[in-house]
């Protein structure tokens, strides 16, 4: 499952706060500027769990330097998880150009200018990873 964690009480294992499967289609999810489907992949990869994936194209390539975001609704995240971590855990397979393409995870607090998180998602993963 994919999704935003924190910790509830000190003892307490990671709660899910949001999570998402792609089963129900896009939902409250957003596009801007780009090719994002959500269904059942047609060429290149499988669905990590279920039947359904977010890709920015489902049936083989996407458009090259396109620079697009799929963006969540908006989440209610606690003011002071526990141990004051929260978490985004996610499943993904990607296959990017290898001329300059690249995907990321952003993330935008308050409506704010979005600020990558982790590193940049270059070339072929082959498999979903964590």
């Amino acid at each position: 499952m994919r999704g935003v964690w924190a910790r509830t009480a000190a003892t307490a294992e990671p709660t899910a706060i949001f999570a998402e499967d792609w089963e129900s289609g896009i939902g409250d999810w957003s596009v801007s500027n780009g090719s994002w489907q959500v269904g059942r992949p047609i060429g290149g990869c499988s669905a990590h769990g279920g039947a359904n994936v977010a890709g920015t194209d489902l049936t083989g390539y996407y458009e090259r330097w396109t620079d697009s975001r799929l963006e969540s609704p908006v989440i209610e995240l606690p003011e002071t998880p526990v141990d004051g971590t929260i978490w985004l855990r996610f499943w993904h397979w990607f296959a990017n150009d290898e001329e300059g393409d690249y995907g990321r995870a952003e993330i935008s607090v308050n409506g704010g200018a979005f600020t990558a998180v982790g590193r940049h998602f270059l070339a072929h993963s082959g498999v979903w990873s964590p």
